[in-house]
């Protein structure tokens, strides 16, 4: 018997309010100029630009668990392509261990079938 873990399904790249280029904003500007100081002192040219765009801000809301329970339908399908009938261990930290148990406990029973643990790292608690 083996297991499998999907953990923090919500990479910086995938979430909606994260943005590449120049923020026009108050704060998105003090946060490119941040991005230029930290590439210069820390010699790291390639880091990319990119800003938070408040107003698409979802903390572990009804967009983040929708991503988070289509990414695990993903793993579980990719496990019945294989032929496995292998369990899921589900781990988040933060937003997305909210995002996780908020998720969890929603996901339809054929799905929570397949999932063994759940293991939340300091979720925070403003939901």
């Amino acid at each position: 018997y083996s297991l499998r873990v999907l953990h923090n399904v919500l990479p910086a790249s995938d979430v909606r309010e994260n943005k590449d280029g120049w923020g026009l904003t108050p704060l998105g500007l003090f946060a490119s100029v941040k991005t230029i100081a930290v590439r210069k002192y820390f010699r790291m040219p390639d880091l990319p630009m990119a800003h938070s765009v408040a107003s698409l801000n979802n903390m572990a809301g009804y967009e983040d668990q929708a991503d988070c329970t289509t990414r695990i339908e993903q793993a579980i399908a990719s496990l019945d392509a294989k032929g496995s009938s292998q369990k899921l261990v589900l781990f988040g930290f933060s937003r997305g261990a909210t995002t996780m148990m908020l998720t969890s406990l929603k996901l339809r029973p054929d799905l929570a079938a397949r999932i063994s643990l759940v293991i939340l790292e300091a979720p925070f608690d403003t939901f």
